[in-house]
């Protein structure tokens, strides 16, 4: 009588959660029956999603496994007004445990999984409920074939994502050994250099016509200790690994003679810091 009134309110006080064991199981069933209809009425007709999903809370407190209050709670819970999509997976989980082979539990666990991003499994139950209606070209079936065909999208752009974000990290990864290896060789060339330096090395750059190049060579005989002659007018070579001293230790070069003794530049014709640097060797 009351459903018939859509006195919907009064119904819903009929039954109140710590009455489940007050009833027998054929009344629980009956009055779950009616709460599953008044809320397909509350969403069909009245367009009220939340109002019929509390129906249907209720009437699962007095049937658990009812079919009908399960699917209908699943469509509640995935309409966009709720987007409870989590509670949509858990009772579509229960849909399959109670009949997996039941088309319409199939369309709504895929459902479910197609919301929450799960697209392989979206994937697995769309397509069980796309075959089970091969044979028929309802709603259900083209709701199946429509969302099946979108989660394969979707998964496909994800192992392209994956594919790719692979590929990256693979090419980062050569990038970052490359680098290493550069790091690892430039520290032993360093390594070698800072130690022929320390070793006492003695060089003079120079040029053939300038006066002071050859006053300090002279020297450099007088002092008898053994040391390269270098012309960076005519050997480039030599010229750019004065230069690369010099920006090492932040030194100015404007000519010639400079003589790196050890690990020191000397610039022009300086013969005390010479002799001094000298003996610092020996």
């Amino acid at each position: 009588m009351l459903l018939k009134k859509n006195r919907f309110d009064e119904l819903l006080d009929v039954f109140q959660p710590g009455d489940v064991d007050k009833l027998t199981v054929p009344e629980r069933r009956q009055l779950a029956d009616i709460f599953a209809e008044a809320a397909g009425r509350l969403r069909s007709r009245h367009k009220d999603v939340s109002y019929a999903s509390l129906f249907c809370e209720r009437g699962l407190m007095l049937a658990p496994r009812h079919q009908p209050l399960l699917r209908l709670q699943v469509r509640n819970y995935l309409h966009p007004e709720l987007k409870l999509f989590g509670g949509a997976e858990e009772l579509s989980e229960k849909l399959i445990a109670i009949d997996p082979n039941d088309q319409v539990n199939q369309l709504l666990r895929g459902r479910a999984a197609f919301e929450q991003g799960e697209w392989e499994l979206a994937i697995k139950w769309l397509e069980k409920a796309a075959r089970a209606g091969r044979q028929h070209s309802g709603k259900q079936v083209q709701e199946a074939w429509h969302l099946l065909d979108l989660a394969r999208g979707k998964a496909q752009e994800v192992k392209s994502a994956l594919s790719m974000t692979r590929e990256l990290e693979r090419r980062l990864k050569l990038t970052r050994a490359r680098l290493r290896e550069l790091s690892r060789q430039q520290e032993q060339v360093e390594a070698r250099e800072n130690a022929r330096l320390a070793g006492g090395d003695i060089v003079l750059y120079m040029t053939r016509w300038c006066g002071y190049c050859k006053k300090t060579r002279q020297l450099l005989d007088s002092l008898g200790v053994p040391y390269q002659a270098k012309d960076i007018e005519d050997d480039n070579r030599a010229r750019e690994e004065l230069m690369k001293e010099a920006v090492r230790q932040g030194v100015e070069i404007t000519g010639v003679p400079v003589v790196r003794i050890g690990n020191h530049l000397v610039r022009g014709y300086n013969p005390q810091r010479i002799r001094q640097l000298v003996q610092q060797l020996k």
